[in-house]
């Protein structure tokens, strides 16, 4: 089994490289993805987060709203890459943030990738 996580604390992108050797079986591939975002006080607000595998959106966290205050807000996802990651190839996994006022982002996006596999 492996494990590993990739958060993305500002604006921008992170990755991550994995390969599972052809010879194994790969069991079960799948991820919790999280985005984080802070209204703070502004009337309108944009986040954006996407989850890609070898440059293919698995999941794309856009969200947008009116909010009023202080509003802390999560969007979060359980799922299967289904498919997207196989055996005897080196994938890349990427996250990443946006957020269209930078200078007072205080919002974040990541993904915990759980890979469960053996040799054959």
């Amino acid at each position: 089994m492996m494990l590993f996580i990739r958060t993305v604390p500002t604006a921008g992108s992170r990755i991550h490289q994995v390969e599972i050797p052809a010879d194994y079986m790969l069991f079960e591939a799948s991820y919790y993805y999280y985005i984080y975002y802070h209204a703070h006080g502004y009337p309108e607000r944009y986040w954006d987060s996407k989850l890609k595998v070898d440059g293919a959106v698995i999941s794309d966290a856009h969200t947008w709203g009116a909010h009023h205050g202080n509003e802390h807000r999560w969007w979060r996802l359980f799922d299967s890459y289904k498919g997207a990651i196989t055996t005897g190839t080196l994938h890349t996994i990427e996250i990443s943030y946006e957020n269209i006022d930078s200078e007072h982002d205080v919002g974040s996006a990541g993904v915990a990738t759980v890979l469960i596999y053996r040799t054959a």
